[in-house]
C-alpha cells in the first residue's frame, strides 16, 4: 500500500486538488480528500504520512487541527491559505501545524511543499 497525503479541504477546488493529486503521485503517494466536515468519516489516520489542511472554508483553524490530532496525534499538518496573513499563520502554528504556505496553483509550488514536508517528517527517501 502507497503511504497517503490526505487533503483536506473544499471539493470544489477541482483545479487544485488535480495539482495536488498529481505532486503526491510524483512523490509515489496516494492521496484521499474529505471536506473538513468528514473527518469523523477518515478510518485511517494511521496510514496518513502527511494532510494538507486548505484553509478556504475553516472558519476557525484551531478547532480543525485539533479534531486532527485527536485523531492522530503525530501526522504532520500543513495549512494552505489563499490570503495568508500571520494571524492566521500564527494560529495554525500555535495549534500544531507544522508549516504554513500560500495556496499556490504552480504545480512545482506544491510538489516543493509536500517535498519538504515530507522530508522533515520522515526517515523516509523522498524521490
Amino acid at each position: 500500500m502507497k503511504p497517503k497525503i490526505l487533503l483536506i479541504g473544499t471539493k470544489n477546488d477541482l483545479r487544485w486538488e488535480k495539482i495536488v493529486r498529481n505532486a503526491a503521485t510524483k512523490l509515489k503517494r496516494s492521496l484521499d480528500v474529505v471536506s473538513n466536515n468528514e473527518i469523523d468519516s477518515v478510518k485511517s489516520w494511521h496510514e496518513c504520512e502527511l494532510v494538507i489542511l486548505d484553509s478556504s472554508d475553516v472558519s476557525t483553524l484551531s478547532i480543525i487541527i485539533s479534531a486532527i490530532h485527536s485523531r492522530s496525534f503525530d501526522v504532520p499538518i500543513v495549512v494552505i491559505s489563499p490570503a495568508p496573513g500571520w494571524q492566521e499563520a500564527k494560529e495554525a502554528l500555535q495549534a500544531g501545524a507544522v508549516d504554513y504556505q500560500l495556496k499556490s496553483s504552480r504545480a512545482k509550488d506544491i510538489l516543493n511543499v509536500l517535498k519538504n514536508n515530507l522530508r522533515k517528517s520522515s526517515s523516509l527517501t523522498i524521490p
